[in-house]
């Protein structure tokens, strides 16, 4: 395995970390401001790194009052050779069950950029800031529908009632591209998680990912079959190599329901 192959490897990851807090239509969120949750990452069956996904205290972000769903990405002291600490912030709305936009802050090998997106659902159009090296640029995308950034559409699933065969279908803006995910609960089983045996969803979801995390096959994610529905495994198989994601640590947070913050 290459430094840079796993560098890729936690990019994903914090791609991937914003399936940590899916929300649908339901009155209860099944997440709330001070839930965090910490994952072991393996890559090509070696770890690579760990992230954490935290719900913040209630801001105001692009005129909404939004929770601030923190992703950060970290590599091991094994891939040091090729230093990643990136973090992702989705601006999470709870009452309208949307993001408004997000900060990436990517920091790898020493080299610094910031992306930064507003999501505007009344005019359909998401407007890009990119900052590297000193130069910024500015691009607005139309959106023919009520696209949510990766997070977003991450945390679209788990105030869904689910059930076998229920399937989701939400469309994505990641920043320069638009596609659908689609999830499928392919079945309800038990594993073993740092939380004890449970019971789980096991749910297959696509994406369309380009370049180095492109999948080979849909991934895999398991939600815990309980009200919360916590998400403890994510598996990957891109096509420089497959990814895990164990939960290794949880603590809930505030009990939300809709009308307050």
């Amino acid at each position: 395995m290459t430094w840079q192959r796993c560098h890729s490897a936690v990019r994903a990851l914090l791609l991937l970390s914003a399936l940590v807090f899916p929300a649908g239509a339901a009155e209860r969120s099944a997440f709330g401001p001070g839930e965090q949750l910490t994952y072991d990452v393996s890559y090509l069956g070696v770890t690579a790194g760990w992230a954490q996904v935290t719900v913040g205290a209630t801001m105001q972000q692009y005129g909404a009052e939004v929770w601030p769903i923190v992703c950060l990405a970290k590599t091991t002291s094994l891939a040091d050779m090729y230093p990643v600490r990136d973090r992702f912030i989705s601006f999470w709305e709870p009452r309208q069950r949307r993001s408004v936009g997000s900060d990436f802050f990517q920091d790898e090998n020493g080299k610094r950029r910031r992306e930064r997106v507003r999501i505007d659902a009344t005019e359909r159009k998401a407007f890009v800031t990119r900052q590297r090296e000193g130069a910024t640029a500015e691009v607005s995308y139309d959106l023919n529908d009520a696209f949510a950034d990766v997070a977003g559409a991450m945390l679209y699933l788990r105030n869904e009632t689910l059930q076998e065969g229920h399937r989701v279908r939400v469309p994505v803006f990641t920043g320069d591209n638009t596609f659908v995910m689609e999830a499928v609960v392919e079945a309800r089983q038990t594993i073993r998680t740092v939380l004890g045996d449970r019971e789980v969803f096991r749910l297959r979801v696509s994406s369309d990912f380009s370049g180095k995390l492109k999948t080979k096959r849909d991934m895999q994610v398991y939600l815990t079959a309980d009200a919360a529905q916590v998400p403890v495994r994510v598996e990957a198989d891109f096509l420089l190599g497959t990814l895990r994601a164990e939960l290794s640590a949880y603590s809930s947070g505030r009990d939300y329901t809709q009308g307050g913050l």
